[in-house]
């Protein structure tokens, strides 16, 4: 008779351990839907072509996240590398041509690309924010690409100023 008293407590444990996991995964609770968060708007596209020795872009350039897709259609190899600019940066043509250059921090940008090829980054621009898109690749006669045209500037958000 002593070994059926036991089974009551064992039993009973096993109760309040449900009761513990059904409160724990609130089971006993009412479930409370909420409609998913809505996702952000889809970035601006901005595509980009590449040639000897320019870039080809729309010439608004809209500020928030933004997508560059580039292609490489000339026959040499290019790269772009886009830089912010300060307002008292002059005009990007005088800034590659001049004598005397500002230093320039790159903001993104993709590694040289063979002709025909392909690429993708995306950024963030600030509204009203001058940037430039630039090629600092040289040619076989050692002179840059940015220095014979293939810089270009724009304002975020605004019209694009080329050269």
């Amino acid at each position: 008779m002593m070994a059926a008293a036991p089974a009551r407590p064992a039993g009973i444990a096993v109760t309040v351990g449900c009761a513990v996991v059904v409160t724990v995964l609130g089971a006993c609770q009412p479930s409370v839907s909420r409609p998913p968060a809505p996702l952000p708007p889809a970035p601006a596209v901005v595509e980009v072509t590449m040639r000897e020795f320019r870039f080809d872009h729309q010439r608004d350039v809209p500020a928030g996240r933004v997508v560059f897709q580039l292609r490489n259609d000339g026959r040499l190899e290019h790269e772009l590398t886009l830089l912010p600019l300060a307002e008292d940066v002059p005009p990007i043509s005088e800034q590659v041509s001049g004598s005397q250059r500002r230093q320039l921090a790159p903001f993104a940008g993709v590694y040289p690309r063979q002709p025909g090829t392909t690429d993708t980054f995306a950024v963030d621009l600030v509204a009203g924010r001058r940037y430039a898109l630039l090629c600092y690749l040289r040619d076989s006669d050692g002179t840059s690409h940015a220095r014979k045209g293939m810089a270009s500037e724009f304002r975020a958000g605004g019209t694009a100023a080329r050269g």
